[in-house]
């Protein structure tokens, strides 16, 4: 029980690879061998993602899980493990590696206490091998969805991607979109920018294309059980976006005559959100009337994003919110979202 008094779920949190001698009993022997003679660390990227000064300390056993916060005070936690395999050019190691940090996952995580669910890694890039990775796992493994990082070599709602969807639909898993990725890809509409902050920033023009592409091109109407969440989105540009895309959707809706109804209320169904990093105005009392005159209860999902630290704090408006819009995004909207219930 939460200190507000209802269940929670923790959509994200975040566990590392300690270092890449963890994943060595889960390669093969020729990897291990080639990883081994060649010194290699790792992806460079996973260090590029979130810089120090906002990143607590990692989470990269059990025990500091536990020590980060007591695992009975929550219902169920769903860890993901970021491990950029994505800026691996190597076909087959990328598809190894991925493999790898997922075997790691069961092993070291998911067997060792059944109150945790994880996020499944996959090689982005090679769709049809990522595919295949999504298959290996059942939710009986203590998978509940597959990670996507947000910026990416093409927009997801690329056909290209569309075996990556099939198999997730298949296995019920819901597809996450999380902050960052290290594809090669600018991480901004416009290019590349100069400063970190500059890219932590405007993150939320990333999601907001993918979003975008993913109503556009049809992946609702063809995988029709699909579901997205956003983790580490904000949620205060939603509405905005609902808005402008209706509008444009009623004149320019000829060129996408497969979307047969508004794509806001396609959107309201399809997508989740998770409150962490909150990005609504620091006072508590504005933050809970935007949430609740943008009707946004049943779209929010509680996460912590431990361990890194963001200094906006969801709770106080979690707080003055009605009890049962409370318990929603708590726990309740989790719930029915992964197929907890």
């Amino acid at each position: 029980m939460s200190e507000l008094g209802s269940p929670v779920i923790d959509c994200d949190v975040h566990c590392e690879v300690p270092n890449v001698g963890a994943l060595m009993p889960y390669l093969s022997r020729h990897w291990e061998t080639r990883l081994t003679e060649n010194a290699w660390t790792g992806p460079a990227g996973v260090a590029h993602s979130y810089p120090s000064p906002v990143a607590g300390e990692p989470i990269d056993t059990l025990e500091k899980l536990r020590e980060s916060a007591p695992l009975a005070d929550l219902e169920r936690t769903i860890l993901t493990c970021y491990y950029a395999v994505e800026m691996i050019r190597h076909p087959d190691l990328t598809k190894e590696l991925a493999s790898a940090v997922n075997q790691w996952l069961k092993s070291e995580w998911l067997d060792q206490d059944p109150q945790l669910l994880a996020t499944l890694v996959v090689p982005v890039d090679y769709p049809q091998e990522a595919a295949q990775e999504i298959r290996k796992w059942t939710r009986a493994d203590g998978f509940v969805q597959v990670l996507l990082p947000v910026v990416s070599q093409r927009t997801y709602g690329n056909r290209s991607y569309f075996p990556i969807y099939e198999a997730a639909q298949e296995r019920g898993f819901v597809v996450a979109l999380h902050f960052g990725g290290v594809s090669g890809g600018p991480p901004t509409p416009t290019g590349w920018p100069d400063l970190y902050l500059e890219e932590s920033a405007g993150m939320s023009h990333v999601f907001q294309g993918q979003v975008l592409s993913l109503v556009a091109e049809g992946v609702f109407q063809e995988f029709p059980r699909l579901r997205f969440s956003l983790l580490e989105s904000g949620v205060t540009w939603l509405p905005s976006l609902f808005w402008r895309l209706d509008k444009m959707w009623k004149s320019y809706r000829r060129e996408i005559p497969w979307v047969q109804t508004a794509p806001s209320s396609i959107l309201r169904e399809r997508i989740r959100a998770t409150v962490q990093p909150f990005d609504a105005p620091p006072d508590a009392q504005l933050a809970m009337n935007f949430v609740e005159e943008m009707e946004l209860e049943d779209l929010l999902l509680y996460a912590s994003d431990r361990p890194h630290v963001h200094g906006c704090d969801p709770t106080p408006m979690l707080a003055l919110l009605e009890p049962d819009r409370r318990e929603r995004i708590l726990a309740g909207n989790a719930r029915a979202w992964y197929g907890l219930e």
